[in-house]
């Protein structure tokens, strides 16, 4: 546990650390140090792909693993449902983003690289992997982007079909901010949050401070 050199301040505290002569020294204990009785072990087959369609076939060799307790796929867990969004916050228009049905485990369509596909539990690490060794998962290449100035491109394949409406709605708010943003010179006054401007009171003092500093730097020179 870490105590805080000095209590007056929350955030940014510095703070001193308690725990690192035992771990210097060699005395550290770890959860994998700890094994009591019928402890198992998970491992969890990721995707390779950054977006495919995926069939997946060796369960059964998989399952009849030495060591292996079981092997969980997407419709072993559905009666768990999707992972909750807990998070839902609005778009650039005032609409909320749409709830994606991200799964437990990938039932069909991966849509990044080290997405989770299965899950084995064995009695030891080594024996989970080897039986995820058996476990052959065909690939259907999809189009992916891999760098932000790609995925910004109008056509550009997207992650999640159903967001198709919101990145066209987005990119008309962008274009209307960009028409309305004022240059740095005409920066009179901060404008307010709901000013047509589209700047909030920080942009605007950024904006300002980095247009007086660009007048300094030219003076100097």
């Amino acid at each position: 546990m870490n105590k805080p050199i000095n209590a007056k301040f929350g955030i940014g505290t510095p703070m001193r650390r308690t725990e690192d002569p035992s771990l210097i020294t060699g005395h550290g204990r770890y959860v994998g140090d700890i094994t009591p009785e019928g402890t198992v072990h998970g491992f969890v087959v990721h995707s390779a792909m950054a977006h495919a369609r995926i069939s997946v076939s060796g369960l059964e060799e998989a399952r009849s693993a030495p060591g292996v307790s079981l092997v969980l796929m997407a419709a072993d867990v559905s009666d768990l449902g999707l992972m909750p969004t807990k998070a839902v916050l609005p778009q650039v228009d005032g609409t909320q983003h749409a709830v994606l049905p991200r799964e437990i485990l990938c039932s069909d369509t991966v849509r990044h690289v080290g997405e989770a596909i299965a899950f084995v539990v064995a009695d030891s690490v080594e024996a989970a992997k080897l039986a995820a060794e058996l476990i052959e998962i065909d690939d259907d290449p999809l189009d992916a982007i891999v760098d932000t100035q790609g995925a910004l491109a109008p056509d550009a394949p997207l992650v999640w079909p159903i967001c198709a409406p919101i990145r066209r709605s987005n990119s008309a708010a962008a274009t209307r901010r960009r028409r309305t943003m004022p240059l740095p010179g005409q920066l009179m006054s901060p404008p307010s949050i709901s000013s047509t401007t589209g700047l909030s009171r920080t942009t605007w003092i950024r904006a300002a401070a980095s247009r007086n500093m660009t007048a300094t730097a030219g003076a100097i020179r």
